[in-house]
């Protein structure tokens, strides 16, 4: 926009301006506006500009150490993407998000309301974005791995389906590829809207972030359960049990089932 209006001011004056002029201050414009825009976005991160996925993304990203693959299933990576460069994190996919699938959804469901056979266009854009998800798991094993849980309906819609609900997963799980490579990764908790889902036998990663949701007192809203293959985090010099360990508010799939039987 500012270089449009740049171009705009120099082609309605009286005296012509010379065509290396206007292309170099259209350069230094872009220029400046690019090594501004990084920083600014990082700063309304930092005052808690963003929503309620933002501050869970942020309270997740605390407890995950430098030299991490990650990666978020979600619409929209805000808050988690921007720091992967400060944070030396690797990414695990070639999206930054699940942006495109709105758009493929919708067109699905419109098929199926009509009657008549989805998009050649839109059927190659949803087996190409599942493909290519699998391979990227396969290739880069991103751990830990956020998923948005866009069916609940007890928070808001994923930013770009409106009142469309959708199971990230049970779309994504269609292509069998991607189905293999998702049954390496198990579901250790929720923090607010996402779930929070490791590697098997690579559960490191979420056991210091639980562990860091636990020392900060996080707020009861973010529960989480426990796999049979996970364990609680040691907090002290000695091993700690489940119920030291989980805060007012957490809740193990085992206290669960513990409370449930007579």
């Amino acid at each position: 926009m500012v270089i449009d209006c740049w171009l705009q001011w120099t082609a309605r004056r009286a005296v012509a301006i010379p065509a290396r002029v206007q292309v170099a201050g259209a350069v230094v414009m872009f220029m400046a506006v690019t090594a501004l825009c990084y920083p600014m976005q990082l700063a309304k991160t930092a005052r808690g500009h963003t929503d309620d996925r933002s501050m869970a993304q942020r309270t997740v990203s605390q407890g995950i150490p430098r030299m991490a693959t990650v990666l978020i299933l979600s619409t929209s990576a805000e808050a988690f993407f921007e720091q992967v460069l400060d944070r030396d994190w690797d990414w695990g996919s070639r999206f930054s998000s699940l942006w495109m699938l709105p758009a493929i959804v919708n067109a699905e469901r419109a098929a199926d309301h009509s009657g008549k056979v989805d998009p050649a266009a839109m059927r190659e854009a949803a087996d190409l974005t599942r493909i290519a998800l699998s391979t990227d798991l396969k290739r880069w094993h991103p751990n830990p791995v956020l998923v948005e849980r866009c069916e609940d309906t007890s928070i808001a819609p994923c930013r770009g389906m409106r009142t469309l609900r959708l199971d990230l997963l049970q779309w994504l799980k269609q292509d069998a590829g991607f189905n293999a490579a998702w049954a390496d990764y198990v579901r250790v908790g929720e923090v607010g809207p996402y779930d929070l889902w490791c590697r098997k036998g690579e559960g490191d990663v979420c056991r210091q972030i639980l562990g860091k949701l636990h020392a900060e007192a996080s707020p009861a809203a973010f529960t989480t359960t426990v796999s049979s293959d996970q364990r609680p985090p040691d907090l002290s010099a000695s091993s700690r049990s489940s119920e030291s360990y989980f805060p007012d508010g957490f809740a193990t799939e085992q206290d669960t089932n513990s409370r449930s039987k007579p």
